[in-house]
């Protein structure tokens, strides 16, 4: 009996593979190699569910930090202090850091959780640590696609500064998270909105300010109807910064005058402040970003000479390279501010350079991926390939060669949080250590020692020559080796209290 369908001359159903249901789609042919490297490094931002990210990000780093716990760091240690003196209608800036509004809008509030405040900060710091990977990720997708988002996102990662200024609570991560959005905000035309990322990044770091004052006045060059909230931003961004400070010290610009107060080993000592702070910024990159940057300035010069997507090669849209080109003079500008602080005599710690470390880091990645886009359309994707895994083989060794002493350094804080907060709980032992004349620390345990003694940072002393009448708080860092001021020779010490990390010692006689 004849089949209802009708057949080719090969006696075949039109329609179908030979097998399968009638109304099955005829397949095409698989998608090769090389066209799917151009797939995955083609330009364009990721479909991003903010939302979701913000949940998952808070989520992870909450159970990381209930789990592990941790410690701030020095910065952090002090944001934390003054929302528990703000609460207490009792703010004293005059030693510790320099002032930052932005972390303020958190502490504050946490301090009302007593003990918990600085767990509470550390959850928010992770947290932003975490979205701020996706705001890289997204910057880098953007010019080369999708495998230049994973490897950026595998990159700031492993970090070390990112790593570890992340765990501990730090603001880089805050930081790199505004900055990333101002730019792909004012790339997606919406520059109202990157006016204001760039405002909270101006609340983190001042190097942001002549960031804010440009975009400003383009605001106000496209309508001079905004002056009110354009001025009226820049007012509060101001006042966040000097009021507080003059509330706490008396002075509005002690947080100036305490940045212009270097550490001996900052940049500020350099033979040049501004090669000490290139050098810097070329040492916060893992190996493979830097060479990344270079391969995008190439091949970025190449494809703008050779601007023809049919010849099959070099064929780098220039909309593309023009993003490129803003992110790294974004980065180059951010550098060129620090170098120039530095030179007038402010530290130049190589935090100050984590918002250029995230922009270049999307573009070294996206010079990465274009490598491998020339090399699939080129018919060598199998070498392209191999440097992708080649890539993220020298991205894990490296980090793994520079992040166990950042390790280190995270759990020998933990343990001294740990430690302190264990003598705080013993009856009677904030009584003792206050008993016999000031308290007297290294400078880096300035700030814990006050906030587990519920004490101002000004309370404890860290200037030398230390005073013979006193109790002496004497520790160790993650190497150690001793982290205690300079004791007194030939003073009687009784020793009041020993953990492994930390030992406290007095001399009560005149």
């Amino acid at each position: 009996m004849p089949s209802s369908a009708s057949t080719n001359g090969n006696g075949a159903v039109p329609g179908r593979t030979g097998s399968g249901d009638a109304d099955e789609p005829l397949e095409g042919p698989a998608p090769t190699r090389g066209e799917r490297l151009v797939a995955l490094t083609e330009p364009g931002p990721l479909t991003i569910r903010w939302g979701l990210v913000v949940i998952a990000s808070l989520v992870i780093a909450g159970v990381l930090t209930a789990a592990l716990g941790g410690a701030p760091t020095y910065d952090p240690w002090a944001w934390i202090i003054w929302g528990r003196e703000i609460i207490h209608g009792d703010l004293v800036t005059t030693a510790g850091p320099s002032w930052k509004p932005l972390p303020m809008i958190f502490t504050i509030p946490f301090a009302l959780f007593g003990e918990a405040a600085p767990d509470l900060w550390m959850w928010i710091a992770r947290a932003t640590a975490l979205i701020g990977i996706v705001a890289v990720a997204d910057l880098a997708a953007r010019l080369g696609g999708r495998l230049a988002a994973a490897l950026a996102a595998v990159a700031i990662t492993l970090m070390p500064l990112y790593y570890a200024y992340g765990v501990q609570g730090s603001s880089e991560g805050a930081l790199v998270l505004v900055c990333c959005l101002a730019a792909t905000s004012w790339m997606d035309e919406r520059r109202t909105a990157a006016f204001w990322w760039l405002v909270a990044a101006a609340l983190l770091r001042p190097e942001a300010w002549f960031f804010v004052a440009v975009v400003g006045i383009e605001r106000l060059w496209n309508s001079p109807k905004r002056i009110t909230w354009i001025g009226a931003s820049g007012l509060v961004v101001l006042a966040a910064w000097l009021v507080p400070e003059k509330i706490g010290s008396g002075a509005y610009l002690r947080a100036a005058t305490r940045a212009h107060d270097p550490n001996p080993e900052s940049a500020a000592f350099a033979k040049s402040p501004t090669l000490e702070v290139l050098g810097s910024m070329g040492n916060l990159m893992l190996w493979l970003p830097l060479i990344g940057v270079g391969c995008a300035l190439v091949l970025g010069f190449v494809a703008w000479r050779r601007q023809d997507a049919e010849d099959g090669g070099w064929a780098i849209d220039r909309s593309v390279l023009r993003k490129a080109l803003f992110l790294s003079a974004l980065a180059a500008g951010w550098i060129a501010i620090v170098a120039a602080m530095t030179e007038g005599g402010y530290a130049g710690n190589p935090r100050y350079l984590a918002a250029p470390l995230g922009l270049m880091a999307a573009v070294g990645l996206a010079g990465i991926a274009w490598l491998v886009r020339q090399l699939g359309r080129s018919g060598a994707a199998s070498v392209g390939e191999l440097l992708v895994m080649g890539a993220l083989v020298v991205m894990v060794i490296v980090a793994a060669l520079r992040l166990p002493g950042r390790t280190e350094e995270i759990t020998y804080q933990s343990a001294n949080r740990a430690q302190l907060t264990s003598m705080e709980h013993v009856d009677g032992f904030r009584k003792e250590l206050l008993a016999c004349g000031p308290l007297v620390a290294h400078p880096l345990m300035v700030p814990p020692i006050a906030w587990t003694f519920d004490l101002h940072m000004e309370d404890v002393i860290s200037d030398e020559p230390a005073p013979p009448v006193a109790t002496y708080v004497l520790g160790t860092n993650a190497a150690s080796r001793p982290v205690r001021p300079k004791v007194p020779t030939g003073v009687p010490l009784d020793e009041l209290r020993r953990t492994s990390q930390i030992t406290v010692v007095r001399n009560c006689t005149p």
